[in-house]
């Protein structure tokens, strides 16, 4: 029996074009007009105030709108390209990431350690050269989703033109752009502990 909610069009329910170039902030608007309406307070149904909150949380990334297009149009194929080694051109941001993670584990495990104000004052330089690195890290990410998030008005352009690659190039872009996302969320993870231990 399929799933309800994978067979809903968020694209449909906010009003906007299935593509996969679309901006977090035409979702954003797209959610608040619609939301006016449809929310509890203002006499609008529950329900349907929630699936647009839905949507708007489908689609507020570019690998959000990239998976909800493979689901609605390409059943099953993200399934399939599940577990694929990282791309080649992604090899340098994750060692840059995987190492920045490593030394703020690193340092944040020295710092629960320290018995003293003291010792943990000792270990700032640590904790500082740890923020830097996430920090550089951050901006190898950010260079790196740029660059993949460029593809997606080419993406859009082979779908509409219904090319057979489109569906390669699709799930080749969700794969890096969720990875990224994976790897973003690390790194703000890391940078709030730092920054709670500094």
């Amino acid at each position: 029996m399929p799933d309800p909610a994978a067979a809903a069009d968020h694209f449909a329910a906010l009003g906007l074009p299935r593509r996969a170039a679309l901006s977090s902030g035409d979702v954003k608007t797209a959610f608040q007009e619609k939301s006016r309406s449809a929310h509890p307070d203002s006499g609008g149904d529950g329900e349907a105030f929630a699936r647009l909150t839905d949507a708007q949380r489908a689609l507020s990334t570019a690998a959000g709108r990239l998976r909800h297009l493979l689901d609605l149009e390409h059943p099953g194929a993200r399934g399939a390209a599940a577990g694929k080694a990282i791309a080649p051109d992604l090899m340098d941001a994750f060692a840059q990431i995987g190492g920045a993670l490593q030394a703020a584990d690193a340092y944040l495990a020295e710092h629960a350690k320290a018995s003293s104000q003291i010792a943990k004052a000792m270990l700032a330089g640590k904790g500082f050269a740890a923020q830097k690195a996430l920090l550089q890290a951050g901006a190898a990410l950010q260079a790196a989703a740029a660059n993949a998030e460029s593809t997606l008005a080419h993406i859009d352009a082979l779908r509409g033109g219904g090319a057979p690659e489109a569906e390669a190039a699709m799930l080749m872009a969700w794969g890096r752009l969720s990875l990224l996302e994976k790897w973003s969320a690390q790194l703000k993870a890391r940078n709030a502990q730092l920054a709670a231990a500094l």
